[in-house]
């Protein structure tokens, strides 16, 4: 697989909807040069595999572990 892909390829493994990408460039979560670019005279913006692979390594991660404060809170709770 390339290690640039567009919004569509992008988005049938990381869960991202290719709506979401764009808002998320034009809030630079997804910044140009480090995970998208837009070769020249192309009318797409390529991402980076590697780039998105980190967020959304990243956003798992911060999703376990708000998954285990909910779980150990809610134990000391009840």
């Amino acid at each position: 697989m390339s290690l640039h892909l567009t919004t569509k390829k992008i988005s049938t493994w990381s869960k991202y909807e290719p709506c979401y990408m764009q808002k998320r460039m034009n809030d630079r979560i997804f910044k140009k040069g480090i995970h998208c670019s837009k070769p020249c005279g192309e009318r797409n913006v390529l991402f980076s595999r590697n780039g998105i692979e980190k967020i959304v390594s990243r956003r798992q991660d911060e999703q376990n572990t708000l998954a285990r404060i909910t779980l150990k809170g809610g134990n000391s709770n009840g």
